[in-house]
């Protein structure tokens, strides 16, 4: 994942690596929530996730999904990309970030801690290489790595309440290149989003560092019949009727979902004919989805959305 940032650079490295380590300093300062123990939940099997799928921090970052492959998710984050498995909680595949290059190999096998269930643990190995600027030769490194499932617990953020399992990861490395070569990390994963809400880090003796889910959008919404009907009713409306400036809303009372339409502008496509813009953000199940299209109107004065991508997750 995008923390553990600090084991993911090599001793010999601090001002290369001053970006990656700076979440740290930040972190200090955040607030945080009191975690209340819960009776264990159902089993979570493992996430899916949608391109535009975000997630924002109290520490200041932002994880995108820009690519999903298989079980293998590409992310951009502001201080560069890096990839994961589906399974979130193990650490990140591969990163690039302000000119260091890393990648994790497992030599006895793919890992995997999902479906997360009360009293589940795992323990591997991975091999971190880490190249930096300009460096011929990169930096090895062995990682032994025990994660359990510690129990479920409920917490709120300025993202919401939610109900999470608790994992609790330790990691060794040989040779120790950044502190004493042991870390520590909890991980509370929330199912309801398929990501994590909290976690609470700690490198050799320094006291755990907190960051929190602030907020979150996902940009593939999967509505009920009954909200589909009434979102892509309302867009037609609003489209064939609404001056640019403007928002339409709906909402579907059967699956608690709601929405709006942002009209943005309207323009002639030599291809598509007259075509109006429009941001799109729909509340469903404790998500944000958002969405920014492109409706065109047909001869039959029907207007087919051409383009649909995700958007900004301003909803006001």
């Amino acid at each position: 994942m995008r923390r553990f940032c600090s084991f993911d650079a090599v001793k010999g490295h601090a001002q290369r690596f001053a970006g990656c380590l700076a979440w740290l300093a930040l972190l200090a300062a955040c607030g945080t929530s009191q975690p209340t123990d819960l009776g264990p939940l159902a089993s979570a099997p493992l996430p899916n996730y949608g391109l535009g799928d975000s997630y924002r921090f109290s520490d200041g970052s932002i994880d995108t999904v820009v690519s999903v492959v298989q079980d293998t998710v590409r992310w951009r984050s502001r201080a560069g990309t890096y990839v994961t498995a589906r399974d979130v909680l193990l650490p990140r595949l591969a990163w690039t970030e302000g000119g260091i290059t890393g990648e994790r190999r497992f030599p006895l096998g793919p890992v995997q801690l999902f479906p997360l269930e009360a009293g589940k643990g795992i323990k591997f190995i991975a091999v971190r290489i880490v190249r930096g600027p300009g460096e011929s030769r990169p930096v090895t490194v062995q990682e032994d790595w025990r994660c359990n499932v510690a129990g479920a617990t409920n917490l709120t953020t300025r993202a919401g309440n939610f109900d999470t399992w608790r994992v609790e990861c330790a990691m060794h490395e040989t040779p120790a290149v950044t502190g004493n070569g042991v870390a520590r990390r909890n991980i509370y994963y929330a199912p309801a989003i398929g990501y994590f809400v909290r976690t609470e880090e700690s490198i050799g003796n320094q006291p755990p560092r907190v960051a929190e889910l602030t907020s979150f959008t996902s940009s593939d919404p999967v509505l009920l019949d009954s909200a589909l009907r009434r979102r892509s009713n309302e867009i037609q409306r609003a489209l064939e009727k609404e001056l640019s400036g403007s928002k339409a809303t709906w909402s579907d009372a059967g699956s608690g979902a709601i929405g709006n339409l942002q009209l943005l502008d309207t323009r002639h496509s030599e291809r598509f004919g007259w075509c109006r813009d429009f941001d799109e953000h729909i509340r469903y199940s404790g998500r944000l989805y958002a969405l920014h299209g492109m409706g065109c109107r047909d001869p039959a004065k029907t207007w087919q959305i051409v383009m649909l991508a995700p958007g900004s997750g301003n909803s006001d």
